[in-house]
């Protein structure tokens, strides 16, 4: 990717991707979404403490979305259970407090109803020493709850 291709906003038009990754960011700025929001298809806010998610619904073409490493726990979602985002196929949350693999999976389920790819890895519910290889000795039953 050449540099010119992103704004100083993170913004690739030519990709529609949109990179806030690192900036310790706790919301996103409503001039990018309001400029970007009908754009974006891929957009990464890791390493950031954003925890307000209601701007998800301006962004009605994303369907990539990573979160990793946000301090992310189920009650932020629960404002996004009204209506759902089946534009998004992939979406990771990795290294955020999300705890319990059942009813974060049924809200997820609910909220991206169409996921293809989920990734969860490093949370509390499927904690940093889970080995997550097929042949792992370590943790078969977390693994296989997990998978």
């Amino acid at each position: 990717m050449y540099q010119s291709d992103v704004d100083e906003n993170g913004y690739n038009a030519n990709k529609k991707e949109l990179n806030l990754s690192h900036r310790n960011l706790r919301e996103l700025d409503t001039a990018i979404i309001a400029a970007h929001g009908e754009c974006i298809e891929y957009l990464d806010i890791s390493h950031n403490r954003v925890s307000r998610l209601e701007w998800l619904y301006q962004m009605p073409n994303l369907r990539c979305l990573i979160m990793d490493d946000n301090r992310l726990r189920e009650n932020h979602f629960e404002k996004l259970k009204k209506v759902s985002l089946p534009k998004i196929t992939t979406l990771t949350l990795n290294k955020n407090e999300l705890s319990d693999l059942d009813s974060t999976a049924e809200m997820l389920k609910q909220i991206f109803p169409n996921l293809e790819y989920l990734s969860l890895h490093g949370n509390p519910m499927c904690p940093d020493d889970l080995c997550l290889q097929p042949f792992s000795e370590f943790v078969p039953y977390e693994y296989a709850h997990y998978r």
